[in-house]
């Protein structure tokens, strides 16, 4: 971070990813960039994570994934808060009845 800091000083800097192993204090005391994720990601832990050098998102949610995964996913966002949709399938059974009528 340092030499990227001093070769790109107005560079935006984002660190993204599963950071199971490493505590949120460790990375953010070794990197000094900020935390912007306050929710859990995967039951009571907050595993998934996103750290930028500039507050430039002003909204981060936490989503259940698109794809099978026991981890959530996160979107990083500016502009107005976003309201969740949540999908899900379901399987319905329908019954059709044609009727015929003579001469139609």
């Amino acid at each position: 971070m340092d030499t990227v800091s001093v070769e790109f000083p107005t560079s935006l800097v984002i660190l993204a990813g599963d950071f199971n192993m490493l505590s949120d204090t460790d990375v953010i005391s070794r990197t000094a960039l900020n935390s912007i994720v306050d929710q859990p990601t995967r039951g009571a832990s907050s595993l998934d994570r996103i750290y930028v050098n500039d507050m430039c998102y002003s909204n981060v949610k936490v989503v259940t994934s698109a794809v099978k995964s026991d981890h959530k996913s996160l979107i990083a966002y500016t502009g107005p808060v976003l309201h969740t949709v949540n999908k899900h399938r379901e399987r319905q059974v329908y019954l059709s009845l044609s009727v015929l009528v003579d001469g139609v």
